[in-house]
């Protein structure tokens, strides 16, 4: 008899919970992560626009700053907290991994004494923006825990050498390593 009746309960609370997860958007529930991926692609999309309407280039500024801010705080509150986070970080790892190609590229290329497509950067500077956007992100999921909007003074609009010896300072333009002319 107890069986039966917790078998009853669990049938009547599956079927309330498939009802509740076909109402929901798609991108709120919990197991559909393709949805939630696209809606993150559509709100960062949304953000770049909005970053770029007034021409400037929003990088490693106050725009680029608010940018990251807003799209992690529009994700939590339109997707999933726990999401947000994860697409900041894994952006900011590809970021890293991308650059880290090219760092590589680069040190090859010196080695073999053989020029380069393109600039190499700075892997101080890389580092740097990488912590910067991941700051920015953070203040975008505090303000959606806390229902506020993203405050300008809690971002960071520059990046910090975080690996001087002299400790962390702001820096506008890392040097790059320059490809050295084609004869």
């Amino acid at each position: 008899m107890a069986g039966t009746l917790q078998a009853r309960a669990q049938q009547r609370l599956s079927r309330n919970a498939v009802a509740l997860n076909r109402t929901r958007a798609p991108e709120k529930q919990w197991f559909n992560i393709p949805a939630k991926i696209e809606a993150g692609k559509r709100i960062a999309d949304e953000e770049k626009d909005l970053a770029w309407a007034d021409g400037v280039r929003p990088h490693n500024n106050a725009q680029d700053a608010m940018r990251h801010a807003r799209w992690s705080k529009r994700m939590a509150e339109e997707i999933d907290p726990a999401f947000a986070w994860a697409a900041g970080v894994y952006h900011e790892g590809e970021n890293l991994w991308d650059e880290g190609k090219d760092l590589w590229r680069g040190y090859k290329a010196k080695v073999r004494d053989v020029p380069v497509e393109r600039d190499v950067p700075d892997p101080r500077q890389v580092l740097a923006e990488s912590i910067m956007d991941l700051r920015n992100n953070h203040e975008g999921l505090q303000a959606a825990r806390e229902g506020r909007p993203v405050a300008p003074d809690h971002l960071q609009t520059r990046p910090l050498r975080p690996l001087s010896r002299t400790g962390p300072k702001p820096v506008d333009y890392a040097p790059t390593y320059k490809a050295p002319p084609q004869s």
